[in-house]
């Protein structure tokens, strides 16, 4: 007989419980921490302290001056495009799309942070508090997911 992982958290009613409530409290810690961040002092650049709010703003708007396929350029996508990675998950946890799908979410925020920490140890920028909460708060957000009850291999 195969044996089928994940088979023995649908048949305990009791784990599958405690899964969703770690689901939740990690989701709720990363949504609080996420939206703080755009509240507190994100970076400092040789212009001053600038703020997550700002942070996002300024991005979107050197995205418009930026030279396309320039590398510098997709960094600042990356940096830019966790907002969006982030607002596209939490759709589809409200419109409750499978779990496999949000999955992958994870990996796109790990790599844009990785893109976006690239930019700023080229660019000698000091990250403070906030961009940690920010970062801190996507992986939360988007790994509540893995600690969802999946289901069987072979299931629909």
């Amino acid at each position: 007989m195969p044996a089928q992982p994940d088979r023995w958290i649908d048949d305990d009613p009791e784990l599958r419980l405690r899964s969703t409530r770690a689901s939740s409290i990690c989701l709720w810690f990363g949504s609080v921490s996420f939206v703080a961040s755009f509240c507190l002092p994100a970076l400092k650049t040789s212009m001053g302290v600038v703020y997550g709010w700002a942070c996002a703003l300024v991005g979107a708007m050197a995205l418009a001056t930026a030279q396309p396929f320039h590398f510098e350029f997709f960094l600042l996508l990356a940096g830019v495009s966790l907002n969006l990675v982030i607002l596209v998950h939490f759709h589809c946890r409200i419109t409750r799309s499978t779990s496999r799908f949000r999955r992958y979410h994870l990996a796109c925020v790990g790599l844009c942070l990785l893109l976006t920490w690239t930019y700023f140890a080229l660019d000698k920028t000091e990250l403070l508090i906030g961009h940690y909460l920010w970062a801190a708060g996507a992986i939360l957000i988007t790994s509540a997911d893995l600690l969802l009850p999946g289901h069987p291999r072979g299931a629909p």
